[in-house]
């Protein structure tokens, strides 16, 4: 299904199915484990005999054919394991989980993140490269830097999430989100929500929304503008022109969800065919 989808944009674009197509991976976010979800796409579409151009934090621990990596540097390495008491608040309004906070964590990942992928030599050898890319496979996360550079390429995207949706996401890609039904993904909730539950919900995502475009977006153009200058459409203007949203969600845990087909469950596509044990003598 996966790599059905991702097919399906690059025949849009012209892609001939005798060739083998040049994609790049732009990942600027430097948590392992979103990338342990992440990674499993490009080396089957690297086994599949089509060319991979990573860039990351995270290389190959053994080299594959078809894929190249390009390493980040400059922030530290998120590693596995998150303290989720970083995520608790303290203050409980009526008893109510308030995560206003967990949204100003991410922007100031994102911030820092973008501002050192967006300098790095790395982004201009390659918008200095005479490679052409048939299409860039980016994170949507906590910030939308990567997708100037996919601009700047003329390159089609195609977005990869880690988790559940941001409350940002679902306008871009002309899907809806019905807040009764619907819990956003900072709070504990399920699709059985009471009264006050809904209300806190609908409270949530509509400020983080707003947020975003109020803080985050104006402080990711002005990064834009300072590396490349005038000219530039606004960050929320690019997006809008992503063709497919892969998500690390599946419906047979979260209950279905109404999403606008470019946006795809793909829950579990980082888990391998299982190996047998070895046989161990007593």
């Amino acid at each position: 299904m996966l790599l059905l989808c991702i097919s399906l944009v690059l025949f849009s674009i012209g892609w001939e199915s005798a060739g083998a197509a040049q994609i790049l991976g732009l990942f600027a976010h430097p948590g392992k484990s979103h990338f342990n979800f992440f990674r499993p796409i490009f080396t089957a579409l690297a086994e599949r005999g089509h060319n991979i151009s990573m860039y990351s934090y995270f290389p190959l621990e053994k080299p594959i054919d078809n894929y190249t990596d390009y390493v980040f540097q400059g922030m530290p390495v998120l590693t596995d394991i998150v303290d989720l008491q970083n995520f608790e608040s303290d203050w409980k309004p009526l008893g109510l989980p308030f995560k206003i906070p967990t949204y100003f964590m991410l922007h100031d990942w994102g911030l820092r993140s973008c501002k050192v992928a967006l300098n790095s030599p790395l982004i201009a050898q390659l918008l200095a490269s005479p490679i052409r890319f048939d299409v860039v496979i980016l994170e949507h996360f906590s910030n939308d830097c990567m997708a100037a550079v996919a601009h700047l390429l003329g390159a089609p995207m195609i977005a990869l999430s880690s988790c559940a949706i941001m409350p940002w996401h679902y306008k871009r890609m002309g899907s809806p989100f019905i807040n009764p039904i619907m819990p956003m993904n900072f709070l504990p909730y399920t699709d059985e929500m009471s009264l006050i539950h809904r209300i806190n919900n609908f409270f949530h995502f509509h400020s983080v929304s707003i947020l975003y475009n109020w803080i985050t977006q104006p402080a990711t153009d002005e990064l834009i503008k300072h590396r490349f200058g005038n000219g530039l459409p606004p960050i929320n203007e690019i997006v809008k022109n992503t063709s497919l949203m892969l998500i690390n969600q599946y419906y047979a845990l979260t209950g279905p969800r109404p999403y606008a087909p470019n946006v795809v469950e793909v829950g579990g596509l980082q888990l391998r065919v299982e190996k047998p044990l070895p046989q161990v003598r007593i």
